[in-house]
């Protein structure tokens, strides 16, 4: 095959007929003319269909153009206009999918607070459809650093003040996420999704009456325990009785007079040591004496109690107790938050903080429901939800789990 001389096509006098390089740039100065030359598929329009090209300053777009924003976001053009020399978020919106899978449209959310007032992060917990999959999914997120925020119609919301990336929720697309946040877009307000004891992530026992499959007044067998460490409790002596609507009109144990049995579990297979928070539903019918509502392995390494005469409670661990000065009152559910957190343990009455202290540090071995651990001082009266956890909880931790108590017997 004869070498070909590409120079002799360069620019140069045209022979009558022909057409050299020059004379074919010079009739096709334009990228429309330029296409025509090219296949369907390379052209600018063929592109175009396939992948969406980035942002550029001094550029004409139309209403509705898709570019990708310097953020790696997939954004429309709000309006036909022409941008300027740097982005302006203003001018776009966030759409589905995007780089990076940065944002979503119709993702369904759900969240235990339904305000946007203030982060809500420890007690948010989002499920989104197609994207992340189960709650507890989101909820593993968060030991890489992940922060969700709910944020409503708020557009203004302020962003958690973190490293990390940040989970959005909401109406409306926030104006303050940074590189490597994420927003879930809701075509509604997101369904708010009750919080339960279950929502706590170190949640170490729930003992739930609603699940008693019993007639009114039978006498329990067993009371399975709603956590992950499935300590369940038996009868110990005479057992306690199922009352289907004694709590404020909701279900109970009723544990009648100070002669009826109690309820414990096994030896526990690992103690439970440093900090754990009870909380618990409870209505008396004799407070003449001090009545164990909670205890442990013994009458001193923990207890929460009514004191004699109804004069308040006390909440001890291995033998160092807080006292709460009050009046406690028979035939009427309280609701109780107990923190054992050695030198700043504290005590709440339906939802109140009524008295910190110092209680002891020692270990959990066994719990027992309705008596002390040397089964004196037993309750009489009714036990609704009892649940406990380790650690310390929060103030929102708290004022959910007392909510939560207080509907749950009627309030």
């Amino acid at each position: 095959m004869p070498r070909i001389d590409w120079s002799s096509m360069g620019p140069g006098p045209s022979t009558p007929g022909y057409l050299n390089a020059g004379d074919l740039d010079a009739a096709h100065d334009t990228d429309a003319e330029r296409e025509g030359f090219v296949p369907s598929r390379l052209s600018a329009t063929g592109l175009r269909s396939s992948f969406v090209p980035k942002w550029k300053p001094n550029t004409a777009y139309a209403q509705g153009e898709a570019v990708v924003s310097p953020a790696g976001q997939l954004v429309t053009a709000n309006a036909a206009f022409t941008s300027g020399a740097s982005y302006v978020a203003a001018n776009w919106t966030v759409t589905a999918g995007g780089a990076g899978g940065s944002s979503y449209t119709d993702a369904q959310a759900t969240t235990a607070v339904a305000s946007a007032a203030t982060d809500q992060n420890s007690a948010v917990r989002v499920a989104l459809d197609g994207i992340y999959g189960p709650a507890s999914d989101v909820l593993a997120l968060k030991s890489s650093a992940l922060r969700v925020v709910y944020h409503g119609a708020n557009a203004a919301f302020a962003r958690p003040a973190t490293a990390g990336p940040v989970l959005w929720a909401g109406t409306v697309q926030p104006a303050n996420m940074a590189a490597g946040d994420m927003y879930a877009s809701t075509s509604a307000t997101p369904a708010v999704q009750p919080w339960t004891p279950a929502s706590i992530p170190t949640l170490a026992g729930w003992y739930d009456p609603s699940v008693l499959s019993l007639a009114d007044g039978a006498a329990l067998t067993t009371w399975a325990d709603k956590s992950p460490s499935s300590r369940t409790v038996t009868p110990n002596g005479e057992a306690p009785t199922f009352s289907a609507a004694g709590l404020g009109g909701k279900p109970a144990v009723n544990f009648g007079t100070a002669t009826v049995g109690t309820l414990d579990s096994a030896v526990f297979g690992t103690a439970v040591s440093g900090p754990v928070a009870f909380f618990l539903n409870y209505s008396a019918t004799d407070v003449s004496v001090a009545r164990n509502l909670v205890g442990g392995a013994s009458s001193t390494d923990f207890s929460i109690q009514t004191r004699t005469s109804g004069a308040g409670y006390t909440a001890r661990r291995t033998n160092v107790d807080v006292t709460v000065t009050s009046t406690v009152a028979t035939a009427t559910p309280y609701t109780l938050a107990v923190v054992f957190n050695g030198a700043t343990s504290a005590f709440y009455i339906n939802g109140a903080s009524v008295a910190t202290g110092t209680a002891g540090v020692g270990d959990l071995t066994k719990l027992r429901l309705g008596r002390r651990g040397d089964g004196q001082n037993r309750h009489a009266g009714l036990l609704g939800d009892v649940f406990w956890m380790t650690g310390v909880p929060d103030a929102s931790t708290i004022a959910q789990a007392s909510a939560f108590l207080a509907a749950r017997r009627g309030a």
